[in-house]
């Protein structure tokens, strides 16, 4: 050191010094302000709405109920939380479904709005919708399969194809009416289950939801017959399908969210935790239990539908 600064004057050695002085107060209190947590009360001017949080909010915000259900295909929507979701995306498959559904903007609308008063007329709505999916869907499938085989590059889409509205539609709703405890859903989920595929919406994840809906179905009036096979049922899933707990996470209208690259990436005091929230389940890593073709279930989860189906079709 003594031998670099030596050939410098007084004046430049200052200079020196000071410039180093400089550069290590800056660096230390960039580390520190990166780690020091913030009061959750204070929302400081550096952190900016991001552009697409404002796009998806002025989108969303203004919508009735009604809208907001007939805007769950929105492109804006689905591609924000598959990017917020990670991994590959792929809507047809269980393990991109459990990931990105929950953190649709509008699921997260509509199960923090709808309130429970609304909640039995939304439930015949969100039925007969899902039904109208199922009808003509294996039509839709085999036109979007012809559209990206007679593509000559990328399948691009201006907007949600017949197939791309039903499917949204479909798996936001199945979800929902879960997360509500809908037992009136449970014919509904077991007719589509009984159904040839494709269907509207991933099997596993129905198959999963149709599961979690059976875990708090009341007894009274059933015959020995009907306990016995809902027994069986229980003991054979207990080995393949765990429980999950609902997690907090920010609503639909929180200006910030937990999926918020500063936070994640940056590891930046962006102040989350001073947001409006909502809990949700997010289903489980239950994703080996899917054939490969993502349309059909593995040997295991063939078997537990199976079994669940004898159950539900019991008197």
């Amino acid at each position: 050191m003594a031998r670099l600064l030596w050939p410098l004057s007084s004046r430049q050695l200052i200079l020196v010094l000071s410039s180093v002085l400089l550069l290590v107060t800056i660096v230390g209190l960039t580390f520190m302000n990166r780690r020091l947590p913030l009061p959750d009360t204070e929302e400081p001017k550096t952190f900016k709405l991001l552009a697409s949080k404002t796009e998806i909010l002025s989108e969303v915000g203004p919508e009735s109920v009604d809208q907001t259900i007939e805007g769950l295909p929105s492109f804006l929507d689905q591609n924000l939380a598959a990017a917020a979701s990670g991994g590959d995306f792929c809507p047809e498959a269980y393990a991109t479904v459990r990931r990105f559904v929950p953190r649709l903007t509008r699921v997260r609308k509509l199960l923090g709005q709808i309130d429970e008063r609304q909640r039995p007329h939304y439930t015949a709505v969100f039925l007969k919708k899902l039904e109208g999916c199922m009808q003509g869907f294996a039509k839709s499938w085999k036109e979007e399969l012809a559209a990206m085989h007679n593509a000559k590059g990328p399948l691009l889409l201006a907007a949600p194809t017949n197939y791309g509205k039903k499917q949204a539609t479909a798996t936001a709703l199945v979800y929902i009416l879960t997360e509500w405890d809908r037992q009136e859903a449970v014919p509904t989920f077991a007719w589509l289950l009984e159904q040839l595929d494709p269907l509207p919406v991933n099997r596993l994840f129905l198959l999963y939801s149709t599961h979690v809906l059976i875990g708090s179905m009341p007894t009274a009036g059933f015959s020995q017959d009907k306990l016995d096979k809902l027994a069986a049922y229980k003991r054979l899933s207990r080995k393949h399908f765990p429980e999950v707990e609902r997690t907090t996470v920010t609503a639909w209208n929180a200006k910030y969210d937990e999926t918020d690259f500063r936070v994640v990436i940056l590891g930046e005091p962006v102040p989350v935790a001073s947001q409006p929230t909502i809990q949700l389940r997010f289903y489980p890593d239950i994703d080996d239990y899917e054939h490969p073709n993502t349309m059909k279930l593995g040997m295991e989860a063939d078997a537990l539908q199976r079994t669940m189906l004898s159950c539900l079709r019991a008197k």
